[in-house]
């Protein structure tokens, strides 16, 4: 797994982080909106250990596997949000048509987004080029990346790809990048002075 916090965006770094997240004790709960699509339940799995690294007390998920919700094309309101993450898998080296369709039509509103990718233990390839343009063409501040594996779609007992990934190693990567996440969290909050 590859987390790293590279694409920390300077350009308009003007969060609009909710002045109730930090407190006098130093808590620190960002409102956090998740928008995945999971089709094998290894995106969700893997994005369940993010949240619990970030440990918010504030998370609305946006599961666009369940009800064919990701062909409808419904409106997504992130100007309530914190923290944006998204989650899909990688197909061939790219991201899945009706993923990237669907996030095309979000405004992210200057918001922090971190992504989440997973693949079947072969390459990301163009996704992660993909994601990270189209966040930032929709106004979103790219706070974290990370690159998982799960068990490939095409996965057999004859033929095994990753075969029970993600495992927990997996996941306890999974709860570590969702740490730090939070941290980089801390940090524009801090430097931005929104408290």
């Amino acid at each position: 797994m590859s987390s790293t916090m590279e694409y920390k965006s300077n350009q308009n770094l003007e969060l609009s982080l909710d002045d109730n997240i930090l407190d006098e004790k130093e808590s620190f709960s960002p409102k956090v909106k998740v928008i995945y699509f999971s089709p094998t339940g290894t995106t969700k799995k893997i994005i369940k250990n993010v949240i619990k690294g970030i440990e918010s007390k504030q998370v609305e998920y946006v599961d666009l596997t369940e009800g064919n919700r990701i062909s409808k094309k419904e409106k997504i309101d992130t100007t309530k949000d914190d923290l944006i993450i998204l989650g899909a898998p990688v197909y061939g080296g790219f991201l899945y048509k009706e993923f990237r369709n669907y996030i095309k039509n979000i405004d992210f509103n200057n918001k922090a987004v971190a992504i989440v990718l997973l693949y079947g233990n072969a390459v990301i390839m163009f996704a992660k080029r993909e994601i990270v343009s189209i966040v930032k063409k929709n106004n979103g501040n790219v706070v974290g990346y990370g690159e998982f594996i799960g068990e490939h779609s095409f996965s057999t007992k004859e033929l095994p790809v990753a075969i029970n990934r993600p495992n927990t190693e997996d996941s306890n990567m999974a709860i570590s990048f969702g740490k730090k996440i939070i941290e980089e969290l801390k940090e524009l909050c801090k430097n931005s002075k929104i408290i």
